[in-house]
């Protein structure tokens, strides 16, 4: 899911948290999930209703040979920002598999 993170967010106190049985963690766990899921499908349908309309939004790709450029001079960001941790270095793989998958590299 990629949209905006404040929709698939949930606080909890983790004193109260860690007073959660295990049966009741996974339950949270699972309806959390599931709306989760719920609140992207719903936005990804508004977009698609938006973007099938057909005249609200002016959709610009950059060119081609621009976006493999753009990829190739983030590469050194991109090490940067994945030696700072594993959760990085995770996310910077993730980018960097979707741009060989997309030809950007």
């Amino acid at each position: 899911m990629l949209m905006p993170g404040w929709t698939e967010t949930f606080l909890a106190n983790p004193d109260k948290w860690n007073a959660l049985s295990d049966e009741h963690k996974k339950i949270m766990q699972d309806a959390i999930a599931q709306f989760a899921q719920d609140i992207n499908d719903w936005l990804a349908a508004g977009n698609e209703s938006v973007a099938a309309k057909g005249d609200v939004f002016v959709f610009s790709e950059l060119p081609e040979a621009d976006s493999k450029q753009l990829t190739v001079a983030a590469q050194d960001v991109w090490q940067e920002e994945a030696a700072r941790s594993a959760r990085n270095a995770k996310l910077i793989e993730l980018l960097v598999e979707n741009a060989k998958a997309q030809g950007r590299l």
